[in-house]
This record gives structure tokens, sequence and C-alpha cells, in this order.
């Protein structure tokens, strides 16, 4: 539970560290699969977890938000399906809750 919901900011970074990346990486053109996913993820959390908008989010990552909407939904549903993704999703919750608390 947050006291106070992460920025947009926050959630790109716990979600890169998560997959090795650095925002930077999330920002890249392309379509590589681990830059793909955490920017999936971090929209996702960004819906779920915060007060921002996944425009905002679009904007960080030089995406369309719609884009970013599209990638929340796939996420929500893989979620679903993969317990892997699931486990993507409780640890970023985990870390945005440590990355509160140490703030």
């Amino acid at each position: 539970m947050f006291l106070q919901k992460p920025d947009v900011e926050t959630i790109l970074d716990c979600a890169a560290k998560l997959y090795g990346l650095t925002v930077d990486d999330l920002s890249a053109q392309g379509q590589k699969r681990q830059p793909s996913e955490a920017r999936m993820l971090a929209a996702w959390a960004v819906r779920e977890m915060s007060d921002s908008t996944l425009s905002d989010l679009a904007q960080k990552v030089g995406r369309r938000a719609s884009a970013m909407s599209a990638a929340a939904t796939r996420f929500d549903a893989r979620r679903r399906r993969e317990s892997d993704i699931a486990v993507k999703g409780k640890q970023l919750k985990k870390k945005l809750e440590v990355s509160f608390f140490q703030a």
C-alpha cells in the first residue's frame, strides 16, 4: 500500500532496473524484447499505481500514449496467463514500495 503514489520517473527507474536496463534503454528506438517488456510493465504500473498519466509516460519514453495504453492492456492480460510476467508485476510493486520508504 502506498502512502504516496509513485511518479513516472520512479516507475521507469524501477522497471528498468528489474530488467537490468537503464531508463535511456527504455527510450531507445526499436522493439527489442527486454526494453519493450519493461515499458509494458511501466505502462501497467502507471495505470494501476500512479496519479501520473500514460501520456506522461509516453512523453518520457518517446512513444504515443495510445501505444502505452495498449502496452498496459497487454501486460495485464499476460500477467493473468504467464507466471513470470505476474512475478515481474509483484517485483515492481515491491521495488516501488521500497523506493518510497528509502526516499
